[in-house]
C-alpha cells in the first residue's frame, strides 16, 4: 500500500501535497464552472456532466496505481498502465453515454470541457508517475529476473 510505513514527516509532507492538489483541481472546476454559467445553462450543464465524469474516470484510474507495489518495477508498471487503461474506457464510455443523451448544444460544452478535465488529470498522472519511477530500484528487479531465468536454464539441461 502507498501509506504503509511513512515516517511523521514523510506523511505530513504528502498529505500537503494532496492538498494542494486537491485545491488546484477545485480551483479549476470552479473557474470553468462560473465561466460555463455566464454563457447560459446548457453550458453549465454541459460543465457540471463533464466535472462528473472526470472525477469519476480520475478516481478509477487512480486506484490500480495508489494500490500497486512501489517497491517492484514491473508490478508498478502493469498497474500503472492497467489505471491509465481503465481511465481511457471509463472516459471514453462515459463520453459516448452521456454525448447520445444530452441536447447539441450540451454536448459542445461537454466534450469541450471533458477534454480539458482529462488533461488535466493525465498531468497529474504523469507527474505522480514519473515521481514514482525516481524512486524505483529497477536493479533488483532485473536480479530476480536473472535468476529465474538462470534457474529454468540449468532446469532444462
Amino acid at each position: 500500500m502507498y501509506f504503509v510505513c511513512l515516517s511523521g514527516e514523510t506523511l505530513k509532507v504528502l498529505l500537503t501535497k494532496w492538498l494542494i492538489l486537491l485545491f488546484v483541481v477545485v480551483t479549476v472546476f470552479a473557474v470553468s464552472l462560473r465561466f460555463s454559467e455566464q454563457h447560459g445553462p446548457m453550458a453549465a450543464r454541459g460543465c457540471f456532466l463533464a466535472i462528473g465524469l472526470s472525477l469519476i474516470a480520475a478516481v478509477t484510474g487512480f486506484i490500480p496505481f495508489m494500490l500497486s507495489s512501489k517497491n517492484k518495477a514491473s508490478k508498478f508498471f502493469i498497474s500503472l498502465l492497467t489505471g491509465a487503461g481503465l481511465r481511457v474506457a471509463v472516459t471514453a464510455i462515459g463520453v459516448v453515454v452521456i454525448t447520445v443523451i444530452i441536447s447539441k448544444e450540451q454536448r459542445f460544452w461537454f466534450l469541450a470541457w471533458a477534454g480539458i478535465y482529462y488533461l488535466l488529470f493525465l498531468s497529474i498522472e504523469t507527474f505522480e508517475a514519473v515521481r514514482c519511477i525516481k524512486k524505483l530500484e529497477f536493479e533488483n528487479d532485473i536480479d530476480a529476473n536473472n535468476e529465474r531465468h538462470n534457474a529454468r536454464k540449468y532446469e532444462s539441461s
